[in-house]
């Protein structure tokens, strides 16, 4: 979704924060031209602030500047006061956004935005829902694969689910051509949450 200058006035710190995290984490990737950050990267990637930037106020003049910059020069090329009070109204989260994107790689955003959403006092639920659907996209692929010989592999979706419903503390894969031997089990491991879900 592209926002226009008149959807700012109605974005509370909150939705800026969903808005952004949601783009940056689907984008996974920062946005840049050689080995420098932009607001709109050649290949079509944006920054976290460049997602909040409508078409009609972006200004090429904005680039290698932060968000005290963009609000002079917005100001001074003649952008909308509305696009400029938006920009005031959230230039500390916005700045803490910018500074993610351009500092940090993207694998580590999702712990980051937590922590952008706890200093402002914000919710982090679409970073959440972000790790769910990555971890559940991860099981699909788990469940796709194609069964090992051998093997009993099928309970892989059922298994995923239980793991991070936090039901699974450990597993066990078992040879069913050794189930009568003295030593049936393949591979044991202890996993966690956390495991599947960075």
């Amino acid at each position: 979704m592209k926002l226009t200058t008149a959807m700012l006035a109605l974005l509370t710190a909150q939705d800026v924060f969903d808005f952004v995290a949601c783009e940056l984490l689907r984008q996974n990737a920062r946005a840049l031209s050689g080995s420098r950050c932009r607001y709109r990267a050649p290949d079509g990637r944006r920054c976290a602030v460049g997602f909040v930037i409508p078409d009609e106020e972006y200004r090429a003049q904005f680039e290698g500047g932060g968000v005290v910059n963009m609000i002079r020069v917005a100001h001074l090329l003649g952008c909308s006061s509305g696009f400029t009070r938006f920009l005031l109204a959230h230039q500390s989260l916005l700045g803490y956004l910018q500074h993610m994107h351009d500092e940090h790689p993207a694998d580590a955003w999702p712990l980051l935005l937590r922590e952008i959403a706890s200093l402002f006092g914000l919710h982090a639920r679409e970073v959440e829902r972000w790790r769910a659907g990555h971890a559940a996209r991860e099981s699909v692929t788990v469940d796709a694969q194609p069964e090992v010989p051998g093997f009993a592999c099928t309970r892989w979706r059922e298994f995923i689910t239980e793991l991070l419903a936090g039901s699974v503390s450990a597993y066990m894969l078992f040879d069913p051509a050794l189930a009568g031997s003295a030593s049936p089990v393949v591979m044991q491991c202890e996993v966690s949450r956390e495991t599947v879900c960075t």
